[in-house]
């Protein structure tokens, strides 16, 4: 059985918000005492005042958490600046805590601590783990590494690395307990009979040219191409000094079918560009973009496709991890993530996420687990027995209205009514200044935007100019070609990979007495003696082989004459070697054969020219 409280308050006061998150979570939970906890929240509150207040309420309960870029939960929807708190309850199923510090100075030695503190703890092995590392500027590779080695294939790593406001000037922050840190990982390990689901959305779209890094390390590209990393951005993007955080990279390694995104965190002086995590050099890039659409209707798909795969589960909670630059770009329509994953899973299942700088989780079940950029992660956890525990439709009722309603009755004095003014007035001042902000960011991206399709729209119509003068030097060719292959002596023969005949020259047709249309589409080797034709089927593998080959057979003209010919014969191929086609020139070789006989030198016919063609071949 399992059983989980969500909280989520909205307020500028730490105690009100808190207090209120908790006791939504109590009245969920009903006399159930929780076994571990996650706290989400902004970076405006009093962290400490928050984590005590959490921790009196709960006092044996395991706490992590992180601050974050937004939260969200299916209690209230999304805030900027709320507590969302996730209480659970399982009596079958472990879920135990763990921290590693110093992530930055050495990952290996922070993974370890933090999974085998949460371990030793365990009765069972574990299944999921959950983590909020600080991953803001720091290479995360190494760390999904050393989770995906310690934890070993049966256990799958989701989560969110912690974030803030872009526009807040505020540190990024880890919860454990009733510590508040940096530079860490918070973990819950959960093991026992559990089972989850999962789903992936990445809506950002490749445009421009495939470009190559010529020049990089680490999370530092040098150059991208000919260019400078930030004069390639500027070269779409137009003449800007701020990151262009919403048009990730897409990342393909030589020899991967998938791409990767990255995304650009700080330009250089030297103008380079600061990813968010490694780019290598000798990788294949294009520029991306996402438009509110196209991300709407890629969440609704990947919910559909959840829903679909969870036949098997009965659910229990859901956790959402969306990337923060999926809420710069969504601005205004923000809350409709969460409007469409709760639309698609069972009525009234709790579900709690947070705008995240960078997502963790298997691209596949069984797979390793990694860090993503600019998806939406969703998580659906229960039981594969049993019915799941029923959830009273007034305990999870969505509360709309996330203001400062006053919980008590008792009539406020004139002293505190205007407290609460003040404080409603400071609390909309700081919303106002966020909207701002928001609005400033969308007017940047739609000049990015803008000014990315005038380039687009050069670069097709420069692609066009370059295919039409491809196309008159291809017709100069294709004159020159045909002009070279009618006017020679010698026969002309063009065939597809399957030799089979499709074009020959006039030569050719005189040499064997049939007409072009007669030939096109058949093999030559319909034209040769019963022996040459066994030879040739034989040693064909052999002779296909060889870019250039040389040899003498003998074919029948359509008038039963027996003509001695040289081939000279070469294999086409694509810019990739595939085979595309084979070509052979045909010279006559009766009167040269006549002339030898006549000087005694060789013998024609039968068997002796089957011996002449094993000599050349």
């Amino acid at each position: 059985m399992i059983k989980v409280g969500v909280g989520q308050f909205e307020d500028i006061d730490t105690r009100k918000a808190v207090q209120m998150a908790i006791g939504e979570c109590k009245k969920q939970l009903q006399s159930y005492a929780p076994q571990a906890g996650i706290v989400f929240c902004g970076g405006n509150f009093d962290h400490q005042k928050l984590l005590n207040e959490i921790n009196r309420s709960f006092p044996s309960m395991d706490l992590i958490g992180c601050t974050t870029a937004g939260d969200f939960s299916s209690n209230h929807g999304f805030s900027d600046d709320s507590v969302t708190l996730t209480v659970f309850y399982a009596n079958d199923i472990d879920i135990v805590s763990g921290i590693g510090r110093d992530l930055s100075k050495d990952p290996v030695a922070a993974v370890k601590s933090a999974v085998d503190q949460a371990r030793e703890r365990l009765s069972q092995k574990p299944k999921l783990c959950l983590a909020f590392p600080d991953g803001y500027n720091k290479l995360i590779d190494p760390v999904m590494e050393m989770l995906n080695s310690e934890l070993g294939p049966g256990c799958s790593v989701f989560g969110g690395a912690a974030g803030t406001q872009w526009s807040e000037s505020r540190k990024i922050l880890q919860f454990y307990n009733n510590e508040i840190l940096e530079d860490s990982i918070p973990i819950l390990l959960l093991a026992g009979p559990l089972e989850y689901s999962f789903s992936i959305a990445n809506s950002w779209k490749p445009i421009g040219r495939k470009t190559e890094v010529t020049d990089s390390e680490g999370r530092l590209v040098r150059k991208i191409g000919d260019f400078k990393a930030v004069d390639f951005y500027r070269y779409y993007l137009g003449d800007h000094s701020e990151p262009a955080r919403e048009f990730v990279l897409a990342v393909r390694d030589e020899g991967q079918e998938r791409p990767y995104l990255r995304a650009p965190v700080n330009y250089e002086p030297d103008g380079s560009i600061m990813f968010s995590e490694s780019v290598p050099t000798g990788a294949t890039v294009q520029l991306t973009e996402a438009r509110r659409h196209g991300i709407i209707e890629d969440t609704k798909t990947s919910a559909k496709g959840l829903a679909l795969k969870s036949h098997y589960l009965q659910p229990s909670f859901a956790l959402a991890f969306s990337c923060a630059f999926r809420k710069e770009i969504l601005g205004t329509r923000t809350g409709e993530e969460l409007q469409i994953i709760r639309q698609n899973l069972p009525q009234n299942i709790p579900i709690s996420g947070f705008y995240s700088y960078g997502e963790i989780a298997p691209l596949a079940r069984d797979q390793e687990s990694m860090f993503h950029g600019a998806t939406l992660v969703t998580l659906l956890v229960g039981q594969s027995n049993g019915e799941p525990e029923s959830i009273e439709q007034d305990q999870l009722q969505p509360t709309h209205e996330m203001d400062f309603l006053d919980q008590t009755k008792e009539p406020l004095s004139d002293g505190q009514t205007i407290e609460k003014l003040k404080s409603e007035i400071e609390f909309l001042k700081r919303k106002l200044k966020r909207s701002e902000n928001y609005r400033s960011r969308m007017e940047e991206i739609k000049d990015f935007t803008a000014a990315m399709h005038h380039k687009i729209i050069q670069e097709v119509e420069d692609a066009r100019r370059e295919i039409q003068r491809q196309e008159v030097s291809l017709r100069e060719s294709e004159v020159k070609y045909r002009r070279i292959v009618e006017t020679t002596g010698e026969g002309f023969i063009l065939m597809d990979e399957s030799l089979n005949i499709i074009d020959v020259n006039d030569a050719y047709c005189r040499m064997v007495g049939y007409s072009k249309d007669n030939l096109l589409g058949r093999s030559p080797l319909e034209l040769t003696t019963a022996e040459y034709r066994q030879f040739l089927l034989t040693n064909k593998d052999e002779l296909l082989s060889k870019s250039y080959r040389e040899f003498e057979i003998v074919i029948i003209a359509k008038d039963g004459r027996r003509v001695p010919i040289l081939v000279h014969g070469n294999t086409l191929k694509d810019d990739h070697g595939k085979v595309i086609g084979n070509m052979a020139f045909v010279t006559d070789m009766t009167e040269h054969k006549k002339a030898l006989a006549l000087a005694g030198e060789v013998q024609c016919g039968g068997a002796g020219d089957l011996r002449y063609l094993q000599h050349w071949v």
